[in-house]
């Protein structure tokens, strides 16, 4: 026993007191240090019922994401009742436009699916967004009013068509680093809150 507890501290020593015979050269090396950013190319989460009657039936759902490029891009879901699968389903896919930002969300829920699209200017800024679940039924526009003020309007037809009319209007104020430090709704449409929620 004596003797591993001599070679480890032989071992121990050599780590800590390495031999120093490069540091009389009067070559400077530098060690390139590389950070590397982790990379996510899936995930896996299962949701496992069990209820308390042992007559009903174990329900667990298996959700699995696909990234790429750091991105998610699709979930799909297997549910099994008793350790029966029932089959697969696709329940949201993601797809982005040249930019990198979110073009299309779609999700499939329990009322269908829901489609989200949205539209940006050349800064790549939010400027429309249309919601729906085959066709689209809500719309939405963010105006940007100024550097730190952007208008939130549902309005009655898609963003970009000029006969669209407001139905509601929220006002948001950002700070210098883009949060949001006001927001409220603009009642009778005339560019003021009329109510005011700050965030700190």
């Amino acid at each position: 026993m004596k003797t591993v507890h001599l070679f480890l501290s032989i071992f121990a020593l050599s780590l800590l007191f390495p031999a120093c015979s490069s540091d009389d050269d009067n070559n400077q090396q530098q060690e390139e240090t590389i950070q590397l950013d982790p990379v996510i190319t899936g995930a896996k989460i299962t949701y496992l019922g069990i209820p308390e009657d042992p007559n009903l039936d174990v329900i667990k759902s298996i959700y699995t994401t696909t990234v790429n490029n750091n991105k998610k891009q699709l979930m799909v879901r297997e549910f099994f009742r008793d350790n029966i699968s029932y089959g697969i389903t696709t329940q949201e896919i993601y797809e982005f436009n040249a930019s990198g930002t979110v073009a299309v969300f779609s999700r499939e829920g329990a009322n269908g699916q829901t489609v989200r699209e949205y539209f940006y200017d050349d800064q790549q800024r939010l400027i429309g967004a249309n919601l729906g679940a085959e066709t689209p039924y809500r719309y939405f526009r963010f105006p940007q009013i100024s550097e730190n003020i952007t208008y939130f309007e549902e309005i009655s037809l898609p963003y970009n068509d000029p006969n669209a009319e407001v139905s509601s209007r929220y006002i948001i104020q950002f700070d210098e680093n883009d949060n949001i430090i006001k927001a409220g709704k603009d009642f009778d449409f005339d560019g003021n809150m009329d109510s005011v929620n700050s965030f700190q």
